[in-house]
């Protein structure tokens, strides 16, 4: 098959219940490779992408056993000579003409290193929640200038406001294959945020974009990675140290507020363990560095908590 000028790598562990619906997302185009990478799977994904690819050709199923998220997407990466890359959870879901929004971006932009777009959470059971850009509303005021082209808007100088709120979902990212390649994809060595680390390290090398539009579905599950709270906490931390000198040479500023968003990660640690008094404290310490009506209602409900002798703390809306 001819290599077309985007490819969908697609990193799936265990997830068939949710693949079907994910490829159905990506659209009719005739003109992409779906590399799907099987990793470490025991539920049939392998046999029925097998099926799915003597329906569908675009669909190239491997099957690896790396155990690493990160591994499997640069392995997907690998297989692809398509100048554009777009990267796709197996449970997350694309809206209508995402794909070919971006891609259209792109041509008309070959400057463009990374581009992504907001997106909705939504849980199990169909949910709708906020998105990306309602949960992390400081975002835009660290990206000064923006230039607007239709859906998306042009970020010059992209490092800090992805430090200061990293609001890009890895399955809204297209990017330059050949930026990739340069940045050495996934650090492999991080079982959590390695996503955040590579944006940072690309967002050296050129200009970003961005769409407010939601264009994607981000699945909530209760087994994800990101509730690992040990692991994540030490992702989070080791970004944030990696990143810090720089950012701070251009703003000091970025760096509380990245500082204050790390704290609400170890307060949401705290809560989870019940650790009541931590929770509420880190809240407040938060609250310094990144004033959000967010981070202001957890802190107050902690504090409430506290007051009523609560035993379990349950997360604020």
């Amino acid at each position: 098959m001819r290599n077309p000028i985007v490819s969908v790598v697609i990193p799936t562990h265990n997830c068939l219940a949710f693949l079907p619906h994910c490829l159905a997302g990506i659209g009719a185009n005739d003109d992409i490779n779906i590399v799907v990478v099987v990793d470490r799977s025991n539920d049939g994904s392998r046999e029925w992408l097998a099926q799915a690819a003597k329906q569908d050709p675009r669909i190239r199923p491997f099957s690896v056993e790396f155990g690493n998220a990160g591994a499997a997407r640069n392995f997907g990466v690998r297989q692809c000579e398509s100048e554009l890359i777009a990267f796709l959870d197996a449970d997350d879901i694309w809206l209508p003409r995402k794909l070919f929004r971006q891609v259209e971006f792109h041509l008309r932009n070959p400057d463009i290193v990374l581009s992504f777009t907001n997106y909705r959470h939504r849980t199990l059971s169909g949910e709708l929640r906020s998105s990306i850009l309602e949960y992390l509303p400081n975002f835009h005021s660290f990206i000064p200038n923006q230039a607007t082209f239709a859906d998306f808007e042009r970020i010059e100088q992209p490092l800090p406001a992805i430090y200061a709120a990293n609001v890009i979902g890895t399955s809204t990212v297209l990017l330059n294959r050949e930026q990739f390649l340069l940045a050495d994809g996934f650090d492999e060595r991080l079982a959590v945020a390695e996503d955040w680390d590579l944006w940072l390290r690309l967002a050296g090398q050129g200009p970003f974009a961005y769409s407010p539009k939601i264009m994607s579905h981000y699945l909530l599950r209760p087994d994800s990675t990101s509730r690992h709270w040990p692991n994540r906490l030490k992702g989070l931390r080791e970004v944030v140290s990696r990143f810090e000198e720089t950012v701070a040479a251009q703003s000091p500023r970025v760096v509380h507020h990245a500082k204050a968003r790390l704290m609400v990660a170890e307060a949401e640690a705290a809560r989870a363990q019940q650790k009541l008094l931590s929770a509420w404290a880190l809240h407040a310490k938060a609250l310094c560095g990144c004033p959000e009506k967010r981070i202001l209602k957890s802190f107050l409900h902690d504090g409430l908590c506290l007051m009523r002798g609560d035993q379990i703390i349950r997360t604020a809306k």
